[in-house]
């Protein structure tokens, strides 16, 4: 399993814009994917934001669609996304990303 600390997404976030941070904690994406899906399953997220949640999908074997209508949060997640799944598992659109569980 793939851990994502705060550490990392404030790294990550110190990309975005000035005057606009969050803070991703890892541990909701887990907790409510637990609770409401299983591997196998097909989730459709209409903000992808920082791409946490394609992560915990990946770890999980849930494949994920994903959208993001900004493009400076879409390219950052996509970095983000790179860095942890395999690229054979991510399908680019035009802010859309499809990640194979």
């Amino acid at each position: 399993m793939i851990v994502i600390t705060n550490e990392d997404n404030m790294q990550l976030m110190s990309r975005y814009p000035d005057g606009h941070f969050d803070l991703a904690i890892v541990d909701p994406p887990y907790g409510v994917l637990n609770k409401t899906s299983r591997g196998g399953d097909r989730i459709l997220d209409t903000h992808l934001g920082s791409g946490t949640i394609a992560i915990a999908c990946y770890n999980a074997g849930i494949s994920l669609t994903a959208c993001e209508i900004s493009r400076t949060y879409y390219e950052n997640a996509i970095a983000k996304i790179s860095e942890y799944i395999p690229a054979d598992l991510i399908d680019l659109q035009e802010n859309e990303c499809i990640i194979r569980g």
